[in-house]
């Protein structure tokens, strides 16, 4: 931020400062926080709007090609004299109008997809809370569901076993074969040799 806005935004906040101690000298009130620090949470307030509404990134763009706002400089406050802004925003009044009422329909419809998938679903939510509340309401069949678990363990663990059975005996078979093949493989050269061995006396 350049001095010469920081200069004038200070000159602001004491010209309004002033003036809230003059409108207030008379009256009873509660202490106020001096203006600063009302526009530094107010700042803060915003920038979370900002960051938790990328959808309105829009209607900020418009702001920033009017000067009136910057998100992408250092200096995020606007150097348009405050006299100005009211004809800035007076002059793009129907656009700037027309961007929030189409993002507003937009957050509507994001709203009702929502509310129509939650129905869609609800059934199925009631259905598993009914569930849960007869379970609630009857042991036994907590009891039973238990047993049922139970059982089926005990069916997965026997037929695991008899898998690795399948697995080993797939194994020894696999090892005859081969042995099998070596060993026809031994005779065929004795036969291969012997045959060459006529051959040549002959």
């Amino acid at each position: 931020m350049n001095t010469q806005t920081t200069s004038s935004i200070e000159a602001r906040v004491s010209e309004l400062e002033l003036q809230l101690a003059t409108s207030t000298a008379n009256a009873e009130t509660e202490p106020i926080a001096p203006l600063a620090t009302q526009l530094a949470g107010l700042a803060k307030e915003f920038e979370k709007l900002h960051a938790s509404h990328p959808e309105l990134a829009p209607f900020y763009a418009n702001l920033s090609e009017l000067k009136l706002w910057s998100d992408t400089m250092e200096d995020s406050f606007s150097t348009v004299p405050l006299q100005d802004v009211q004809q800035i925003l007076l002059a793009n009044y129907e656009r700037l109008r027309d961007q929030l009422e189409a993002l507003v329909e937009l957050q509507t419809f994001a709203q009702t997809h929502n509310m129509n998938n939650l129905m869609l679903v609800s059934p199925e939510i009631l259905a598993y809370t009914a569930r849960l509340r007869h379970l609630e309401q009857e042991p036994s069949d907590l009891r039973a569901q238990e047993l049922r678990c139970n059982e089926t363990s005990v069916q997965s663990m026997v037929l695991c076993e008899r898998y690795l059975e399948l697995q080993l005996e797939k194994n020894r078979f696999m090892v005859d074969v081969e042995a099998r093949l070596k060993a026809l493989t031994r005779r065929l050269g004795l036969v291969e040799r012997a045959r060459k061995g006529d051959d040549e006396v002959y």
